[in-house]
């Protein structure tokens, strides 16, 4: 299997040697507008129901409540590219399925949704706030199970909240590049802080997902470029 942080790697070195401004053209009317792309919750093996509507996220949970005497298990979804269903995709090829079977307790998960106009002065804290909500609606104390980007948030608060969470598990979470260099951590330190500030001006202080699906190379190897066709993102962020 293609690895996922060296696909990152090529897509930032592909957008550093062509240069961002040339993107420009890729920020469509939507950059102006205030609506966000509609949610699609697509049908799960073991998620089927909103149990709570926040400004950021909907906190979905598993279909059939389960009794159990563990804490609550929260998987803290990732933010783009990846929607929450990699989650849940499909049966067979769930780690939820399989976290359920594993004795995890009830599972909820963020399905983090679409950044208007509106949330574009939104910080790390609007998400924590929202991630509290959540946590407290469970019954104030949870599991965490951080996927990518949702694992360094998941971290975030575990360390703000730590009588809060009860275990918490990272996976393919980019909590530490600094602590081996890698061709990935080159790639990044390459790129100057402004270039990242003047992607993001570009969208009006969000990043589309025009803009992330441009920044993939042509020359991907077969493996990586299919099994991102798999991911590439519906909405923009």
């Amino acid at each position: 299997m293609a690895d996922p942080f060296e696909i990152w790697r090529l897509a930032w070195a592909n957008a550093a040697a062509g240069g961002f401004q040339q993107l420009a053209d890729l920020i469509p009317a939507e950059a102006a507008s205030r609506e966000a792309v509609p949610i699609a919750v697509a049908p799960s093996p073991v998620f089927g129901r909103v149990r709570l509507e926040l400004s950021t996220m909907r906190l979905i949970e598993q279909r059939e409540p389960t009794a159990t005497q563990v804490p609550p298990t929260l998987i803290v979804a990732p933010f783009a590219v990846h929607e929450a269903s990699i989650a849940d995709f499909a049966e067979g090829h769930s780690l939820s399925r399989a976290m359920a079977e594993g004795g995890a307790g009830f599972l909820a998960v963020t399905w983090w949704k679409s950044a208007t106009a509106e949330m574009r002065d939104y910080g790390i804290d609007a998400y924590l706030g929202d991630l509290n909500v959540a946590i407290d609606d469970l019954g104030g104390r949870a599991s965490l199970v951080g996927l990518c980007q949702g694992g360094w948030l998941a971290a975030a608060y575990a360390a703000r909240f730590p009588a809060k969470v009860a275990k918490l598990a990272l996976a393919g979470t980019p909590i530490d590049l600094a602590a081996a260099e890698s061709r990935i951590t080159r790639t990044l330190a390459s790129v100057p802080p402004m270039t990242i500030a003047q992607v993001v001006a570009l969208g009006g202080g969000r990043f589309f997902g025009s803009l992330a699906l441009a920044l993939w190379p042509d020359d991907l190897p077969r493996e990586s470029a299919a099994q991102e066709r798999c991911n590439a993102p519906a909405t923009g962020r």
